[in-house]
């Protein structure tokens, strides 16, 4: 069977995959490369012109000009470090041609256009109604932007233009990819859409690449470190304000329960390096994934104290994938059609501290969510079953 070229718009690149975002692009378009000859173009600030290629997966990555990140760099000052590069784009791209060229001689070429989130939608609206476009909604970007940018006058500007940028890119979209039922009726809200363009296509793992550490075989890990009279809870985040938020709900909930033991993974540290932390509270920073895997298997589970955000929580599915418990607000769980009680805990923020102490004694509880939350993900939240499912869909639209 021949493969349609598939051509894809991303505002950062894939390789090396790491965060949410990259995880998605790559393995849901990996999953489907039996019938797409899938290219990526994407942006990077590290001053290099790279291309990668595993199977009929391809990226090309193009440096954004000087002038693009002096501009950039000059309009961020306004916004307290948190990022606008993603926003700004429809502005600052004409100061990358080589961006505009590269996409659109792979777009000149290719029966289907994908942007992942919204920001570089215009550039693929010359062919609308002459190739089939898919917009790929990581989030409903205007809910989140809302929820992270401050409250001053540049920010209602920036919001006013995403506002209009997304409805373009929902409206002349042939077919919209959603993480979560909720980001589907908002956009219905917001936009005044239809459902009938709209494909649920949920975050994932990678099952056979996430190893499982049953019950069981923790304890045994426990044992080997002597951990075994310790409870170790895990939190991973970016620097990202949900995460950011969540932190803090952790921070607060360490002084409640002292002889828990915190552990925090991510370049989320970067926030709290001055300030005073709880003893029973450890950062770890950014970590290979070789450590992380470690922490993982000696863990007794995880918390996701999330507060604001949209789209889907990846940590969520991995998690599961890896046998650890959760417990997390009924935001951080959002997207997922999971079982509160045997499959996840559900809690409110002020119910966290009571939740843990109660999951930290209940050794059975914890055997069972792990073995339940790693069969959900198998049937569910593998990436192979995700990109198969709306690769059927997608092909009705063909």
């Amino acid at each position: 069977m021949k493969r349609l070229k598939l051509t894809i718009l991303s505002t950062y690149p894939v390789w090396p995959r790491k965060h949410g975002g990259q995880l998605r692009i790559y393995n849901l378009y990996q999953n489907m490369s039996q019938y797409f000859d899938t290219t990526i173009i994407s942006l990077n600030d590290n001053n290099t012109f790279t291309e990668y290629k595993v199977g009929d997966l391809s990226e090309i990555s193009i440096p954004k000009s000087d002038q693009h990140r002096n501009l950039e760099w000059q309009l961020q000052k306004k916004f307290s470090g948190i990022s606008i590069s993603d926003i700004i784009l429809e502005k600052l791209i004409p100061y990358t041609p080589m961006y505009r060229n590269v996409a659109t001689k792979h777009m000149d070429n290719s029966e289907l256009i994908v942007s992942a989130q919204p920001y570089l939608f215009h550039l693929m609206e010359m062919y609308h109604g002459k190739k089939k476009l898919i917009y790929d909604s990581q989030n409903v970007e205007y809910i989140l932007k809302q929820q992270i940018l401050p409250d001053i006058r540049e920010s209602k500007n920036l919001l006013d233009k995403l506002f209009r940028l997304e409805n373009r890119a929902l409206k002349m979209s042939d077919i919209i990819l959603t993480c979560s039922n909720e980001d589907s009726y908002n956009f219905q809200q917001i936009y005044n859409m239809g459902y009938d363009k709209m494909i649920l296509t949920p975050n994932g793992v990678d099952t056979e690449l996430v190893k499982y550490v049953g019950f069981s075989e923790r304890q045994q890990h426990k044992k080997k470190l002597g951990l075994v009279k310790d409870t170790r809870v895990v939190f991973i985040g970016s620097l990202h304000k949900p995460n950011i938020e969540a932190v803090e709900e952790i921070i607060k909930i360490a002084h409640q329960l002292p002889d828990t033991q915190f552990i925090v993974i991510g370049n989320v540290n970067l926030l709290f390096l001055k300030k005073i932390i709880p003893k029973n509270v450890t950062f770890t920073g950014m970590i290979e994934e070789k450590e992380k895997k470690s922490i993982y298997a000696y863990a007794d589970f995880v918390i996701n104290p999330m507060k604001n955000g949209s789209g889907t929580n990846l940590k969520i599915a991995e998690y599961m994938a890896c046998g650890l418990p959760i417990i997390s607000t009924s935001v951080g769980a959002r997207g997922y059609q999971i079982k509160e009680g045997s499959e996840i805990i559900i809690s409110s923020l002020g119910e966290f501290p009571e939740k843990i102490k109660k999951l930290s004694v209940n050794k059975l509880l914890q055997q069972s969510l792990s073995k339940h939350g790693r069969l959900i993900v198998e049937q569910n939240y593998s990436w192979d079953k995700i990109a198969e499912n709306s690769l059927r869909q997608i092909k009705r639209y063909l």
